[in-house]
């Protein structure tokens, strides 16, 4: 698939930073990908989020996991 999207450019649209490609650890490339989402929207937060309010040191940010 990475091949597909980097024939295409499509790597380009969307930053190749922002392609998680799997790795030898289970569901590591969509931990990373979730751990890059909090990371980038920081502090702005929804009102439901637990985490609404926290000092970013003392925030425990939510991981997804199946």
């Amino acid at each position: 698939m990475s091949d597909v999207m980097r024939n295409v450019g499509l790597d380009l649209v969307v930053g190749r930073d922002n392609i998680f490609r799997e790795e030898a650890e289970v569901w590591a490339s969509t931990f990373n990908a979730v751990k890059k989402a909090y990371a980038k929207i920081g502090d702005k937060r929804c009102e439901h989020c637990p985490n609404r309010g926290i000092a970013t040191e003392q925030r425990s940010d939510w991981s997804y996991m199946i």
